[in-house]
């Protein structure tokens, strides 16, 4: 998608919860593309949300710019950022997004080379998704876990 089609969504958006929607989906869209983009994008997804009370919402803008921030090598802002969204996802008991964070913030980990934490968040998220029977999740889990092994 296009930023000019991006605003027409925008700017047809039926109410300010799609407006974040689409702009925190067309963010992790482009996570590896412009992840200097997705950073402006969820700062506005995150300005309409709070202003709402939308905290699902506010916990994918903190969760996506985590991601871009590791993307970018912002390694003490990104685990801030995750931690955040995690921390809203607990509160409001979205058991699939804490798995899905869990393994970002463990992915985060081997990346800084701290493997033994990336290590204990993998599984933790590997937990979380088999017990909501996430089997892609799982799936790419399981992979994170080889991989943290091979390394």
């Amino acid at each position: 998608m296009k930023v000019t089609e991006l605003e027409k969504q925008i700017s047809e958006a039926s109410s300010d919860k799609e407006k974040v929607d689409i702009l925190n989906q067309f963010a992790y869209d482009i996570r590896y593309a412009d992840s200097e983009k997705v950073l402006e994008l969820v700062s506005r997804a995150r300005q309409i949300a709070v202003w709402i009370d939308y905290k699902p919402g506010v916990a994918n803008c903190w969760r996506i710019r985590g991601m871009a921030n590791a993307i970018l090598c912002r390694h003490d802002q990104a685990f801030l950022d995750l931690h955040n969204a995690l921390a809203l996802f607990e509160e409001m008991q979205d058991t699939d997004m804490i798995a899905h964070c869990s393994s970002s913030i463990g992915v985060l980990y081997a990346k800084t080379g701290q493997y033994e934490a990336a290590l204990e968040w993998q599984f933790k998220a590997l937990a979380t998704s088999e017990s909501r029977n996430l089997s892609g999740l799982s799936g790419a889990i399981l992979g994170n876990i080889g991989n943290l092994y091979v390394s």
